[in-house]
């Protein structure tokens, strides 16, 4: 097996297209210097290869781990696949090697730096999905529940059977701010699909009022004696702060004017806002 230094390969950034790229790493008895979603390439110095994504190609590498490694190590890579680690194509390429090779032991090799640097990333994904089944905070706009999101990981496939369970009855979209993506879901049919903005409508009064009284809630249930920032930033991160409907600034808006769409990231018990 020959080193490539100096050649990287282009796919086009799915799962199935990182497995022809592995595919191809074997048929050519080649390891890339790196492999990027072609959708972010930029000016290389290096030779390039675009991998064609071939179902027959990738059917053979998922089948091959599946044999070889068994279904936890090809659940863990689709995992690995879904987290925000730079570099996780290359990285990943590497830990299916040597998943051919170690077989159903390859998880259990913690101190072998690829898999450390997945298994980290993998619990950084599944903390943050399980965050987000918390946070995550829908408004109504025309009888279609919306809720935009800004998550580090691409989370929607985690978080897609607990929402199209819990909500089966309603129509609803969760729009991925970071990787721009959304999850559609409609009469028990449901799709992720690729969406560059969401440019939503002024919430009517009946929308604005339940804002209203959620945010009355969460003042009224807490306990002004034990407030402690540090631990509620410790359990509820502050980056999530911005689309969760409690640290919102608004009032009910009754006239036809335009809305400021400024947002104002709010604390309880302060009059201190950071305008964004």
């Amino acid at each position: 097996m020959s080193e490539r230094p100096d050649i990287i390969y282009y796919y086009d950034g799915t799962l199935e297209g990182l497995f022809c790229c592995i595919y191809e790493s074997y048929a050519k008895k080649e390891i890339p210097l790196d492999i990027i979603d072609h959708h972010r390439a930029q000016l290389q110095f290096f030779n390039t290869k675009y991998i064609h994504t071939v179902h027959q190609k990738s059917e053979r590498v998922k089948n091959g781990l599946l044999k070889k490694a068994g279904r936890k190590v090809y659940v863990f890579m689709k995992k690995a696949f879904l987290t925000c680690i730079p570099q996780k194509e290359i990285i990943l390429l590497r830990f299916a090697r040597l998943s051919f090779a170690q077989g159903m032991k390859v998880k259990s090799l913690l101190s072998h730096p690829d898999v450390d640097v997945l298994n980290r990333a993998v619990k950084h994904l599944n903390r943050e999905t399980e965050l987000l089944l918390g946070f995550l905070r829908f408004s109504e706009y025309g009888g279609v529940l919306v809720s935009v999101i800004e998550p580090k990981n691409q989370v929607l496939p985690l978080l897609k059977p607990h929402f199209c369970e819990r909500f089966s009855g309603e129509a609803f979209l969760i729009f991925d701010q970071t990787h721009h993506q959304a999850l559609l879901y409609y009469k028990g049919h449901s799709k992720i699909c690729e969406m560059n903005a969401i440019r939503l409508p002024q919430a009517n009064k009946e929308e604005q009022g339940l804002r209203l009284l959620w945010k009355q809630f969460y003042r009224t249930i807490g306990i002004s004696s034990r407030y402690n920032p540090t631990c509620r930033r410790t359990h509820m991160p502050k980056r999530y702060w911005r689309n969760m409907t409690e640290f919102q600034h608004f009032e009910l808006h009754t006239g036809t004017d335009e809305h400021n769409e400024d947002i104002l990231l709010i604390c309880p018990n302060s009059n201190n806002g950071i305008k964004t």
